[in-house]
């Protein structure tokens, strides 16, 4: 292989690596390292098949090898659709935030609150919506129900990353 053919690829690998420091803390649809493998394993692949064809004279491994890329390339933005659709569509977040709203909330029980109904999750990017109505006891103060309030939301929030949280609350029996 001459010298001229190998700078170019090894230009493809050292061209994506600040494309993953820059964006080391993307949260969205579109995650830096997952771009970063695609495009280095897609490399890779490239570099076999110039290998395989040049050095071991299997003329057929650049077309085979085409082939796998194209495919992986499909199904990556098969899935990636699939994932910002699912952003699109206001779909709720996975059960496990159900579950621990309700632990978080089953820790107040003590406190006077009683429970909670009318749970709603969503996604907007990175940052997650939670609205719910909790419930309170109906003797306690304006004040206390309001303090108690307050604390649920402040707990939710701390335990589920990038959350934005609104209750309300319900008086009950």
């Amino acid at each position: 292989m001459a010298k001229r053919n190998r700078i170019p690829f090894l230009f493809l690998f050292v061209q994506n690596r600040p494309f993953t420091h820059r964006n080391r803390r993307a949260k969205g649809v579109v995650r830096s390292r997952t771009g970063y493998y695609a495009v280095t394993n897609i490399n890779t692949g490239v570099l076999i098949a110039l290998l395989l064809t040049a050095f071991g004279g299997w003329s057929l491994a650049d077309p085979l090898i085409s082939l796998v890329i194209a495919l992986y390339i499909i199904k990556s933005a098969i899935g990636l659709a699939h994932e910002s659709i699912n952003v699109l569509m206001d779909r709720s977040l996975p059960v496990e935030i159900d579950r621990t709203i309700a632990e978080i909330v089953a820790r107040y029980r003590t406190m006077g609150v009683r429970g909670f109904h009318d749970l709603r999750t969503r996604r907007s990017g990175s940052q997650k919506f939670i609205d719910l109505h909790l419930e309170v006891d109906r003797d306690k103060r304006f004040e206390e129900a309001h303090g108690l309030t307050v604390r649920v939301l402040r707990a939710i929030e701390a335990e589920i990353p990038r959350s934005k949280v609104h209750i309300h609350s319900d008086p009950v029996e």
